[in-house]
């Protein structure tokens, strides 16, 4: 199913900070340093992550939004593509935009992977708008190849509470039908001194369990996906991605000394 381009490009839509590592900031950071090609659109742009204060969100404009993807089309570089991912929106009208265009990519190379982090919510808490949550699942939900929730949008999205390892496989199930094949979530937590990922497909799952920390910081979900893609990109399987990721995330954690901010510049030391 997998396409594994020896240059490959990945296509990222997701919010951007003037200060700290979330979205855009976390995937540039990571593909630069593992030299492949990103195209990045932000989404919305913030001086922070919130978790520093009430801050003003420059949301990109949806006339702006499309311009942009239209222009992209453009320089037929759809056969470079080797995925698309989407993360934090800033209003649901953003959605049918990038259903769009992520469309007319696919028509152009079926080859593309498509890869939905949902990034709407955590710790029991949605800090969008859930028109935007709609959205998400009745049109990008249903063109995904990958989605990776973290555990509370896991549980909204198959409106499941999940307490263990063995819920959080169950409701994995419900999201894999349509385009998408497997489900990486992240943050599940059985025991209170141990928190896991895990991947799941139809037929089988990986689960990779650590320490838990005080707490979670912001940032790792959108450093643990980017990652994925690169292993994924290099030709790893998905489930061998998945342990990658995962693996380095939780090493590189270990450093935060800010629950605000991703201490991306021990990635040097950890890949």
């Amino acid at each position: 199913m997998f396409k594994f381009n020896k240059n490959p490009i990945i296509f990222s839509a997701q919010s951007s900070v003037l200060y700290g590592y979330v979205g855009n900031n976390t995937a540039n950071f990571v593909y630069q340093h593992h030299k492949i090609e990103a195209i990045t659109v932000n989404t919305v742009t913030l001086a922070a992550h919130p978790g520093y204060g009430n801050f003003f969100a420059q949301k990109l404009p949806d006339c702006e939004l499309e311009n942009i993807l239209n222009d992209f089309l453009k320089l037929k570089l759809e056969s470079n593509i080797f995925a698309i991912q989407t993360g934090y929106l800033g209003n649901s009208s953003q959605v049918k935009k990038l259903q769009n265009f992520i469309k007319k990519i696919l028509i152009n190379n079926n080859k593309t992977v498509y890869f939905l982090d949902p990034v709407f919510g955590d710790n029991n808490k949605i800090y969008v708008n859930e028109e935007i949550i709609r959205e998400i699942k009745k049109y990008l939900l249903p063109l995904a190849n990958f989605i990776k929730p973290n555990k509370f949008e896991l549980e909204y999205l198959t409106k499941t509470k999940i307490k263990t390892y063995k819920e959080a496989i169950e409701a994995s199930h419900k999201l894999l039908k349509d385009q998408c094949e497997y489900v990486f979530v992240s943050g599940v937590q059985q025991f209170k001194s141990e928190i896991a990922d895990i991947i799941i497909s139809k037929n089988d799952y990986k689960l990779f369990k650590y320490k838990k920390l005080k707490s979670g910081v912001s940032g790792s979900g959108d450093f643990l996906g980017a990652l994925f893609l690169v292993y994924l990109s290099k030709g790893f399987s998905p489930f061998n991605s998945a342990k990658n990721a995962s693996k380095i995330t939780h090493q590189i954690l270990q450093f935060a000394k800010d629950n605000r901010y991703m201490p991306l510049h021990n990635l040097i030391k950890k890949s």
